[in-house]
């Protein structure tokens, strides 16, 4: 997957995320790799446990020139170098 259809993905929620692929019927369950929820745009960004280090990382670009909560506009457009990032280093 491409870094310009990673990010496609996460910014419109198509794409290999599970939640996506399961209402298709592509994959057999919507459940993230860490196996605590659905994995969906949200979780992916926010609560994965396989992406703690890298969404650590993202936080800490962001906290230099803003707060968080960052909304996914927000994230895309003034962020979207540590979102380059981060989509390079996780798993879709």
């Amino acid at each position: 997957m491409t870094i310009k259809s990673k990010l496609t993905a996460l910014e419109t929620g198509h794409g290999e995320i599970k939640s996506y692929l399961y209402r298709f019927k592509i994959k057999d369950e919507a459940t993230c790799s860490c196996k605590t929820e659905e994995q969906n745009l949200e979780q992916i960004l926010n609560n994965c446990s396989c992406h703690l280090k890298q969404r650590d990382l993202r936080k800490e670009e962001i906290l230099k020139t803003g707060s968080l909560p960052v909304s996914k506009t927000v994230l895309t457009n003034k962020y979207l170098k540590a979102l380059i990032i981060f989509i390079k280093q996780i798993d879709l």
